[in-house]
């Protein structure tokens, strides 16, 4: 999917709409997919940011919350030594 973005959906009210309803309402959207329901409370989702938060405004007690990479330090240089003359 190109042009999308990863978020994680957190329910933040217990009576806010069900795990169950929020997974139904996230896979019916083409333009969205859902990448890991392990969690009751936390969906994550990958799609564009604009259909993932219009899903959002129409489950009740759940927030978007954008999923943030960060890139890999740069490795040390390596030094290089002359191999020890055998003696």
């Amino acid at each position: 999917m190109s042009g999308t973005q990863r978020m994680v959906l957190r329910r933040t009210e217990p009576p806010g709409t069900p795990a169950d309803s929020a997974t139904s309402r996230i896979e019916a959207d083409p333009n969205t997919a859902l990448l890991d329901r392990s969690s009751a409370s936390a969906l994550l989702v990958d799609g564009k940011a604009r259909s993932i938060r219009q899903a959002v405004k129409e489950l009740t007690g759940w927030i978007a919350v954008p999923v943030i990479g960060y890139a890999p330090p740069d490795p040390p240089p390596r030094i290089r030594r002359k191999p020890e003359a055998a003696e």
